[in-house]
């Protein structure tokens, strides 16, 4: 019995709170053996006790509960029980203190996913911002000004040094350190190897400088400092969240700077190889590495890149609430260009998903089509895409087709077919031409959505593994689980492509009706 409502201000109360059964479990326990009171104690404060309307008195075998290693409390058993049973209040403490342990983990963890989800959106707000350039002094302006943005501040700055290159430095709004002053600021954290951080209590018109706090983070590409970026007078001063989150924008500039020396040398050396490992990078930290249970469908995804990589990508979109929906596409051409355009592509569905109100198939593509077809126009390239939506009562997919291919369906007991696309691909247009069609899925149908991997892949004869092939296999397969035909496809092509290069990327969605 518990003796009162506990507050979550104590980790012993969070966790009774959180997990009251095995604590509640373990008192009933002593109690059944004959234990006068149990309770938890912090310090000569008891915490919780059973029952509640025992005062304890007397002796009793008490063991300390360390939480996160920290002395947290005590267990204390009140009765008539032999010195052996202290084995067991121990065992009891240390699960007690277990059990705390993994909770106040567990809220740390999902404080810092909360943060980290705060860093994100701005992460991604800069990312918008610095997207497609390719020229280092806008990189860097457009670096300092949203910084000075996202953290608030008065004016802000940032310095590329090269060795043996002129630096290339950016103010926002106006300089206002020289350029020897921005040299001493990374000479400094060169050596040090830490950021600068000062606050004064003088007010900034007082001030000799105008400077009454100061922020100044390290920016590395390859594990060397290359640049720094600074951030100047904040209402407060820079707090440890704001290091946190500037230390996360230095990580991203870090990275679009990166991009921006890799493109330039590109240009100048000619290295390929080096573009397509990045890519390849980017192309498969984005995918999902394993499909998400949904009921009413097996699912499953796998994503082969090719020596040349393209700009292949898929996606889940499991919301509550939401029918489950799902995405596949192919951006034109390969190397580093196809991998950001896929990145972009990827990011702004997602968005799409979370940010349109009850959106369609069509809706979403035809509203990332609105967004990115300027984008597209510059680089000269464009995105098939395919886009789904199960409604698992109605045994229903609802699906819209920007150019993609193959899309193939094979309801239960029936041939496979084509599903053709019923619009150009996205940034083709301005405005998406997609509707949204429907299908029904019933359990034993498949739908089969794949990149242009598969059906275009050679053998040494330079012969296409096509369409015929690809739809034999999956009539004569069709009764296999969502990973085994999974599996038996990409063998499939492997087989036949054997002793031929694999020149495009191999992606593939099988979802079955279960």
């Amino acid at each position: 019995m518990i003796a009162s409502p506990p507050t979550a201000s104590h980790p012993l109360r969070a966790l009774l709170l959180l997990r009251p059964d095995p604590i509640n479990g373990m008192a009933a326990s002593w109690l059944d053996l004959g234990a006068l009171h149990v309770g938890l104690w912090s310090g000569e404060s008891l915490i919780m006790g059973w029952p509640a309307q025992v005062t304890p008195a007397g002796t009793a075998l008490a063991a300390t509960i360390k939480v996160n290693g920290q002395h947290c409390g005590e267990l204390r058993v009140y009765g008539n029980f032999p010195k052996v049973m202290e084995r067991r209040v121990k065992a009891d403490a240390d699960l007690i203190g277990h059990l705390a342990t993994l909770e106040t983990e567990i809220n740390s963890m999902t404080l810092e996913l909360i943060d980290n989800q705060d860093q994100l959106l701005a992460l991604y707000d800069l990312t918008q911002s610095t997207r497609s350039r390719f020229e280092m002094g806008e990189v860097l302006y457009l670096l300092a000004r949203e910084s000075a943005r996202l953290v608030k501040a008065e004016q802000a700055f940032a310095m590329l040094y090269l060795q043996g290159h002129e630096p290339v430095i950016a103010h926002v709004p106006a300089p206002r350190f020289s350029e020897n002053t921005l040299f001493d600021y990374f000479d400094r954290i060169r050596v040090t190897g830490q950021k600068i951080l000062y606050k004064s209590d003088v007010p900034p018109e007082k001030s000799r400088t105008g400077v009454q706090s100061l922020l100044v983070m390290p920016i590395n590409v390859r594990g060397q400092l290359v640049a720094v970026l600074g951030l100047v007078n904040k209402h407060g001063g820079f707090n440890a969240p704001d290091s946190k989150l500037v230390n996360a924008i230095a990580d991203q500039a870090g990275a679009q700077i990166e991009t921006v020396l890799l493109y330039q040398e590109t240009l100048s050396q000619a290295k390929l190889q080096t573009e397509m490992e990045l890519a390849q990078n980017v192309q498969m930290r984005l995918l999902p590495r394993e499909a998400p249970q949904i009921p009413g469908l097996d699912l499953f995804c796998g994503a082969l890149p090719a020596s040349q990589v393209g700009g292949d990508f898929y996606d889940f979109y499991d919301q509550p609430g939401q029918p489950f929906r799902f995405a596949i596409g192919d951006i034109t051409g390969k190397g580093m260009p196809a991998a950001l355009i896929m990145a972009m592509s990827r990011t702004l569905l997602r968005s799409k998903v979370r940010s349109l109100q009850n959106p369609s198939p069509a809706d979403i593509l035809g509203s990332a089509n609105d967004d990115m077809y300027e984008d597209f126009t510059e680089t000269g390239m464009f995105a098939t895409a395919f886009l789904g939506e199960y409604h698992h009562r109605e045994q229903t997919m609802y699906y819209a087709n920007c150019g993609h291919s193959p899309i193939i369906y094979c309801p239960v007991g029936g041939p496979a077919y084509i599903v053709d696309a019923d619009s150009p691909p996205l940034g083709v247009l301005p405005m998406s031409l997609a509707e949204n069609r429907m299908m029904p899925f019933h359990p034993g149908d498949l739908l089969i959505t794949a990149t242009d991997g598969f059906n275009e892949a050679r053998n040494a004869a330079d012969e296409l593994f096509g369409y015929e092939r690809l739809l034999a296999l999956i009539e004569q397969y069709a009764g296999y689980s969502a990973h085994d035909l999974g599996h038996l496809l990409f063998d499939a092509i492997a087989d036949f492509s054997s002793g031929h290069l694999q020149d495009d990327d191999q992606t593939l969605i099988v979802i079955k009706g279960v």
